[in-house]
């Protein structure tokens, strides 16, 4: 999930950027609501696909579930999310007996950074949800939806990691 994402509508347009100086941003704003991302990422395909929802329960997560299920309707798959309460109830393990051929699996506490898709969710909230004005919730949800199409429409390859601990190198491992 990208939670908390903000339907703000600056009170003054931003001026452009001159030579020597960024753009400039009034503070001022009128919150307009929130709205709340259910994502999904094909590693394999850099996909990404999902809908956009009030809020971010368990049924909201068994929602996602059921349009990934979908998306995908032969063999097995692995899923990986964060240690969210919503997704670490009875309704979602019911759930998942319902489709045996899924396997959720969650990353460490402090280490969603192991989920790929959170890269996906930092390129939305620069280009998108950092640099816009939105009048409604509308407004919002057709930018996010906007940005998903044109994620997927991008030919480039699935994100690489180039994080390598010390405790991989092979001095290490001899």
């Amino acid at each position: 999930e990208k939670t908390g994402m903000q339907a703000l509508e600056r009170r003054f347009p931003d001026l452009p950027m001159r030579p020597g100086q960024p753009v400039c941003r009034e503070f001022e704003y009128v919150r307009h609501g929130t709205l709340c991302l259910m994502g999904a990422y094909d590693v394999r395909n850099r996909k990404l696909f999902g809908f956009v929802s009030d809020d971010h329960d368990a049924q909201t997560f068994l929602d996602l579930l059921d349009v990934v299920d979908q998306s995908y309707p032969e063999g097995r798959g692995h899923i990986i999310c964060d240690n969210l309460s919503a997704h670490c109830t009875d309704d979602i393990f019911e759930g998942l007996d319902e489709h045996p051929r899924w396997t959720l699996h969650f990353t460490p506490k402090h280490a969603s950074w192991l989920n790929q898709i959170e890269c996906a969710f930092s390129i939305l909230g620069k280009h998108v949800l950092a640099r816009g004005s939105f009048a409604s919730l509308d407004e919002l949800q057709e930018a996010v939806y906007d940005y998903l199409r044109w994620f997927n429409a991008q030919d480039a390859p699935p994100f690489q990691w180039t994080y390598r601990p010390k405790s991989w190198s092979q001095e290490c491992l001899d």
